[in-house]
């Protein structure tokens, strides 16, 4: 649903002038960034199931640091991590490890012919790191929350980890922007039954100077709904995952 349509509803709601731009009347505007303000504040509430998706981590493209890989700017949270074994054919999971757990993972790796010697993984560049150059990354860990760092390669492959062969599941931040062709990001239902019924009650007050009753009951009632809501592909609601990611 696109912004212009939802501040088009709600103005007509409050008897304001129709409006074919939102740039055509400061009411418009204001509406607009309630709109905003509501979408950001519905977003806070919990960890919402339509943000999620796959992804590629970026190569870092430092053959200094070939385990090294980049999250995304899109990303706000990493759920699972997938490299393409090469070997097998098939992906396999890369698990996560504390930064504590994989220094002294790290510390316990002995020198030999299947292990360089880098730095420049942590922000520490003097930092050496021991990472095996002869198979599949078994784990990974991040030290700055926007990069990962793996605990080997394959040379025989890749000179370092590459971007097309990760496969990640996660939460993608949303973006917001004030234009009649926005696409609002959150499920029409959402819209409807949570979203809107939120912006009306809160720019009834804010425009009209008016507590709008009914419409807080429906913003309650979709509160509840969506929070307690099924997500479409399976029972097990709210499960406890292990999860890594920047919040």
């Amino acid at each position: 649903m696109q912004l212009l349509e939802i501040v088009q509803n709600v103005m007509s709601s409050m008897s304001l002038e129709e409006v074919n731009s939102m740039e055509e009347v400061p009411e418009s505007i204001q509406i607009a960034e309630i709109v905003k303000e509501t979408y950001y504040e519905i977003l806070a509430h919990r960890e919402w199931e339509f943000l999620n998706e796959t992804f590629s981590m970026q190569s870092s493209g430092d053959l200094s640091a070939p385990t090294k890989m980049v999250i995304p700017s899109t990303i706000s949270d990493v759920s699972f991590v997938k490299y393409f074994n090469e070997k097998a054919d098939k992906y396999e999971d890369v698990f996560y490890v504390s930064p504590e757990e994989f220094l002294e993972l790290n510390n316990n790796v002995n020198l030999g012919d299947n292990v360089d010697q880098v730095t420049g993984l942590t922000k520490q560049l003097n930092a050496i790191f021991r990472i095996y150059n002869d198979r599949q990354p078994e784990y990974y860990t991040s030290f700055d929350e926007k990069n990962l760092v793996f605990n080997a390669y394959n040379k025989k492959f890749d000179d370092t980890l590459q971007e097309n062969k990760s496969l990640c599941y996660g939460t993608r931040y949303s973006s917001f922007v004030i234009a009649d062709d926005h696409e609002i990001d959150m499920p029409d239902e959402m819209v409807w039954s949570y979203l809107l019924p939120e912006v009306k009650s809160v720019a009834s007050v804010n425009l009209l100077q008016i507590t709008n009753v009914k419409e807080e009951q429906r913003s309650r009632r979709g509160r509840w709904r969506m929070y307690h809501a099924h997500p479409k592909t399976t029972n097990d609601y709210r499960r406890e995952v292990a999860r890594f990611g920047r919040k």
